[in-house]
């Protein structure tokens, strides 16, 4: 008989859900996936990962800030004139 995981590795919800692992680690900040860390281990909850995968997130996720980091450095400084 088989049984299936209560809980899972985060590498293993990234691996089998398609979520990059900063995105994995946002949802679990904001309250979206429910986890339990034992140790230095996080495990997600597979009921909790089904139930994001099969309703999908309702309310759009700002993106990972460091994805998006690089590109503000390009920005040209604004010079003021002050005469």
């Amino acid at each position: 008989m088989k049984l299936d995981p209560i809980a899972i590795t985060v590498a293993d919800a990234v691996r089998i859900s398609g979520i990059s692992r900063s995105r994995l680690y946002q949802l679990i900040s904001n309250g979206k996936l429910l986890t339990t860390q034992i140790g230095n281990r996080r495990l997600v909850f597979m009921h909790s990962l089904r139930e994001l995968l099969t309703k999908g997130h309702p309310e759009p996720v700002m993106p990972t800030p460091a994805r998006y980091a690089h590109k503000s450095e390009h920005v040209a400084p604004v010079i003021y004139d002050t005469d």
